[in-house]
């Protein structure tokens, strides 16, 4: 009887580990799905950004968020790891002033253990700015000795653009949609 018993469950585990990777697939395809209707939905934006003072406004809040604001310094100062939105950011600089593109300057800002050489060609090759005009590379010094958990990690790309005008200009922007009182006042 104990076979018999031992049989059934197995037969039962056998279906519902069918049912479970069933059910996660079919969540799989929705998710897909779902995120994919969001796209299409939002898919008109593109058109508004193509406006030279919407694009201005997209700077301004990912700057916002991202952006140095230091007014010592008084140069634009920006950082992010995914390149994506560092592309984004150079993208709309490039668009919204006119830019002369040896005031870039580029910092990878890493974990220890990585690749500086490799990185320094990697965020080259997505920001468009030559190596050259990068800084040397900024080891977070909390991670020495640790392992690294994200093998495709890479890093932070901290861009600077050597303009107190386009820097100001930023914040102008960000200070009137937020209300506050220009830099200068």
């Amino acid at each position: 009887m104990n076979s018999r018993c031992c049989g059934k469950q197995s037969k039962s585990f056998l279906h519902l580990n069918k049912a479970r990777l069933a059910a996660a697939n079919s969540i799989k395809v929705k998710r897909s799905k779902y995120f994919a209707d969001l796209d299409t939905k939002n898919l008109y934006l593109i058109e508004y950004a193509k406006n030279l003072d919407v694009s201005k406004l997209i700077l301004a809040a990912l700057y916002l968020g991202e952006g140095g604001k230091t007014l010592k310094r008084a140069s634009v100062l920006f950082g992010n790891s995914d390149h994506n939105i560092i592309k984004l950011f150079l993208e709309l600089m490039r668009k919204c002033y006119s830019i002369d593109e040896h005031k870039f300057r580029c910092t990878v800002q890493c974990r220890w253990g990585q690749n500086e050489e490799e990185l320094t060609k990697y965020w080259s090759r997505v920001t468009g700015i030559p190596k050259e005009q990068f800084y040397k590379s900024r080891i977070d010094p909390r991670t020495v000795n640790k392992k690294i958990l994200k093998p495709n990690y890479k890093g932070v790309c901290r861009i600077d653009y050597l303009s107190a005008t386009v820097f100001h200009d930023i914040l102008s922007v960000i200070n009137v949609l937020t209300g506050a009182r220009s830099s200068a006042g």
